[in-house]
Order: C-alpha cells, then structure tokens, then sequence
C-alpha cells in the first residue's frame, strides 16, 4: 500500500514539473516613458506576469520623470525619489505572492551599444533606468533641461539627448532605438515569447491628449519590432483619458493596484518629494483600458517587403512632414498623434495615389494598408495596381475594419505597387496613408 501511494505521489510530482516546463516562456516588458506610469495604466497586468509561471518581467525606464527640475532640488532630486517609489513598488509586487520573504537586489553594469546601464535584478523582474529629460507634455522640453525631448531627437530637431545626471549620452534616435534593441535581445535568451506594454499610439483606438514621452517610448519598441522584423507582441494602454472612463477592475485588481501605488507614493515622500497620492491620480486605480495585438505567426520568415521601396505620391503635404516616405517608416501612427508618421496629399480625395518601387524584383503575395489614424479623413474603397515590365494586375482592396485593409493575390515577381484611392468618407480633406507592408 505504500508503495502505491509513493509511486502516485511521483507520479503526480512528475506530471508537475511536466506541465510547468511545457508552458512558454514570456519576457514581458513593461515601457514606462516616466517612473509612475506602469503602476497607474499597466496595472494589474504587471503583478500578473510578476507571479505567472515561467515570466521574466523587464522594465524600463526611459525619462526622468523631472518635470524641467533636471538634478534638483539639490540633495533631494525628484527623479531619485520617484526611481525609489518604482523600485520599491517593483519589490512590493513580487513579494506579495504566498508571503514571500524579501530579498537582496542583484546590481551588476552591463553594456549595450558602448552605453554602460546598471541592471537591478530582483528575482524575476530586470530594470533598467534611462533618466533622460522629461519632454513635457507637447514634447518641446523644460527650460531647467534645455528643451531637450524624446519627440526633437526622433524628429531630428535635436542631434544628440543626455541623461539629467550626465552618465548617458545618445548621439541620434538610431543610437537610442540600437541600444534599446540590444538591450531586448539580451534579456530575451531563452524566452520563447516577447510582450511588449506601452502606450497606443494609433488614435483610432483612443489614447488622445497623451504625454509625448508616452507616445515616444511606444514608438521605439514599435520601430524596433517592424524595421527588424522581431516578433513581438504589443500590449497597447490608453493612459490619461481613462480617468474618465467608466471603473474596469473588480475588487481584487483594485486592492493590487493601490497597495503598488501606496508604496510608490509613500517611497516618493520618504525621499522628500512631493506624493502623489491624491483623488486625480488614484481614479486611474479602478481602470486598466489596452488593447493587444499578437505576433504574426509567420512573422520570422515574413519580411515587410515595403521596408526597402523607393516611395512616391500624387502629392503631399510638406508643410507638416507628412511626406510619401512616412508609409514605410514602420510607425503605425499620424494626426492626431504623431503628425510626422503619416503620408497626407496635398488636399485630395479620390485619384489620390501613392506608388513603392523597386529596382530588383520582390516575390510578394499580399498588401496591407493602414489608412490616416484620425476620425475624418478616412478611405472607404481604394484599388491595388501591381505590376513588372511583362504584366500589370488590378485588385480591390476589402473592407476596412479598424483603419486596415488587404488584397491578397497569387504569388508573383513584382517591381511596383500602387494604391489609389477610390472613395472617401463624406468629411475627408485631404486622403492618405499612415503604413503600407508587403508580404
């Protein structure tokens, strides 16, 4: 009888460990442009992932969160005090599951693109902190950092951004997205999944009035995943609006959430800064709004073929940037979020084109398009001409459904693809595209 119950007792051991090992691994990264923003708009995901099986959970860092303060007020900077509350709300989460007993922090310096960061191991969450300048709200800086942004130095309005307390320096958006890459791929090893949390920036999702430090930080990781073809998943939040959405989360969520901020908050005023526990802060504690958008299947043998196209339009609006090019710049994003990341014709609606060329056939199967991300200037029909010196074919694209629409065609060489736009919705000023891929 003993025996019996020692070799179920195995057995059910076994089949323990069996089925633990089994389930994919994730690195789960949480983007936060400032030290406060995954306790307020990424929360209760990130205590779920914390105490989910075969979880690493990363986060970064990427401002100071200084509101133009820089280094001061001297002996009490307030970025330190809000890199405390974030640690230690960090510790707190992990040590919520079945009374774990606190631990002692792994610090060791490691080194991506000739940048040196310190990397803060405790158990199975990694953070890393940037300190860069806060770019206010419409990303044109603080006068206390000389204006300095995440929004100029993508938008080269700026060459170079440094940390507040001068230990980084970045000498080009490319170097900052390069590190940032690097640092992924290094804590990536032996994860099978990448899941990226940052905020929406594709405004017909929501997400309006949002931080451009928010939008930004979003924009690396998106950049990153679509030029280089990583396989991430994306998590997207909207973060301020939803103060005034409807409450979310039950009771549960609720507690987790505003145990976390509680001891951000109180950390924060322990290091001689203001806290921000307050009744316009903790109305976010009841809401977690964010959509999510699953890796492509495919997506490590699918290269966007686009990505190498020579871009040209029937016009464009130069004024605002909104140039041919901006289709392939893999940022799904325009007014009125990121201007910049969008093709807008000079004022057309319908005959309106925009043409990829290549000198070298490609083999491609399908196209996708994603039309201009605001609420008026929308395309309702649009056709696809392809087509190599031998043959030109003529397809319709279908029904858009969230400001996307496809063709899909059999496979064949091709040298060009060109869209034009059929019809456009009754408000439409001037038609455009946001992205276009190619597979």
């Amino acid at each position: 009888m003993k025996k019996n119950k020692t070799l179920h007792y195995l057995l059910l051991v076994i089949t323990s460990l069996y089925s633990t090992s089994i389930i994919a691994s994730n690195l789960n990264v949480y983007v936060s442009a400032h030290a406060d923003d995954w306790q307020l708009f990424m929360n209760p995901n990130a205590y779920k992932d914390i105490n989910a099986l075969n979880s690493k959970v990363l986060f970064i860092y990427f401002t100071a969160g200084d509101s133009g303060l820089s280094n001061l007020p001297i002996g009490n900077p307030k970025y330190i005090a809000r890199k405390e509350g974030a640690s230690k709300a960090v510790k707190f989460l992990v040590n919520t599951n079945n009374g774990n007993y606190g631990l002692s922090e792994n610090v060791s310096v490691v080194n991506f693109n000739d940048h040196n960061f310190n990397r803060r191991e405790y158990k199975n969450t990694v953070s890393y902190y940037f300190d860069l300048p806060d770019g206010n709200m419409n990303g044109q800086g603080f006068k206390g950092n000389n204006y300095n942004s995440l929004e100029k130095l993508r938008t080269n309005k700026i060459n170079t951004i440094r940390s507040v307390n001068n230990k980084l320096q970045f000498k080009s958006w490319e170097d900052l997205t390069k590190t940032v890459e690097l640092m992924i791929d290094f804590e990536t090893q032996d994860f099978d999944n990448v899941i990226i949390n940052a905020s929406e920036t594709n405004h017909r999702f929501g997400n309006l009035g949002d931080h451009s430090d928010h939008q930004n930080t979003s924009l690396i990781f998106q950049e990153i995943n679509n030029k280089n073809n990583k396989c991430y998943s994306f998590n997207f939040y909207n973060n301020y609006q939803t103060k005034n959405s409807p409450p979310n989360l039950d009771n549960n969520d609720i507690i987790i959430n505003a145990g976390t901020w509680g001891v951000t908050t109180a950390t924060i005023a322990e290091n001689k800064t203001a806290s921000s526990w307050d009744f316009g802060h903790n109305k976010w504690l009841s809401r977690m709004y964010f959509r999510s958008v699953k890796k492509n299947k495919n997506c490590q043998t699918n290269l966007n073929l686009a990505l190498s196209a020579k871009v040209t339009a029937s016009s464009e609006n130069n004024s605002n940037n909104q140039v041919s090019k901006n289709i392939i710049d893999g940022i799904y994003s325009g007014y009125p979020g990121k201007i910049d990341a969008e093709w807008a014709s000079n004022n057309e609606k319908v005959n309106a084109w925009i043409k990829l060329n290549w000198d070298e056939a490609i083999i491609a199967s399908k196209v996708n398009i994603f039309d201009r991300p605001n609420k008026f200037d929308n395309i309702t029909e649009a056709s696809l001409i392809i087509g190599s010196s031998e043959k030109q074919s003529k397809f319709k694209f279908s029904e858009f459904k969230n400001g996307m629409a496809y063709v899909k065609f059999p496979k064949q060489k091709i040298t060009y693809v060109k869209v034009v736009i059929d019809k456009v919705s009754e408000d439409t000023s001037s038609v455009g595209l946001s992205e276009v891929e190619i597979y």
